[in-house]
């Protein structure tokens, strides 16, 4: 993007702060403009919102609020790939890099859904935790492994990622049988030479990773 495109996302942020647009940071983070960032993360907030019918009174920037969809800055710039961006929201004291939205998927789901690595690595590093679980059962390695991005199956692991961990919901796949069965033969490999994995684990239906194979044949 264009110095003159980021100028524009300065000025849009600083008219958004002047009249006191509670979500000037958000809209800030999905541009992806660190100079846009800074702005609302300098400016000198005070106002109230309500969240849960309780009404929050806000005296500087609140890097964790929640977006009405559930998700907060952190979650946006991982989700956008923005590393400078993510960067500068770590660095503010009191940022919750677990905080989800609401289905559980934390900045660190989303930099692993989107495929981020170097984001990923960022937030592994300010504390994010490698073994959370959504609402639906998922993990960090299960949807890496669903997905095959296997650069992130490796960081994940080195930072004790639970290989045998299997989602909670639904058929109780575990990273390994699925990505079997989605055919991700390198990521397969990785996970067959990971110490402490249980190739013969079972679905929720008694199904191994190996069963399911032979039965697609």
């Amino acid at each position: 993007m264009s110095s003159t495109e980021e100028q524009k996302c300065v000025e849009k942020t600083r008219a958004s702060v002047k009249i006191g647009n509670e979500f000037a940071l958000f809209n800030a983070c999905v541009d992806g403009f660190a100079a846009a960032v800074r702005v609302a993360l300098e400016a000198e907030w005070h106002y109230d919102y309500t969240s849960d019918t309780t009404t929050h009174k806000v005296d500087g920037v609140n890097v964790n609020q929640k977006h009405p969809s559930g998700y907060t800055p952190l979650w946006i710039a991982s989700s956008e790939g923005h590393v400078e961006v993510t960067k500068l929201i770590l660095a503010v004291d009191g940022v919750d890099v677990n905080q989800g939205d609401n289905t559980g998927m934390t900045p660190l789901f989303q930099a692993i859904l989107k495929g981020h690595v170097d984001i990923a690595k960022l937030l592994i590093k300010a504390g994010a935790i490698v073994n959370q679980v959504t609402t639906d059962g998922s993990t960090p390695l299960w949807i890496a492994s669903n997905n095959g991005h296997v650069d992130l199956i490796k960081v994940i692991i080195e930072a004790g990622g639970d290989v045998n961990q299997a989602e909670t919901d639904n058929d109780g796949y575990t990273p390994f049988f699925v990505a079997s069965q989605n055919g991700h033969t390198d990521i397969v490999a990785l996970l067959l030479g990971t110490p402490g994995i249980q190739i013969n684990q079972q679905d929720n239906n008694g199904t191994t990773a190996l069963g399911s194979a032979s039965q697609q044949g």
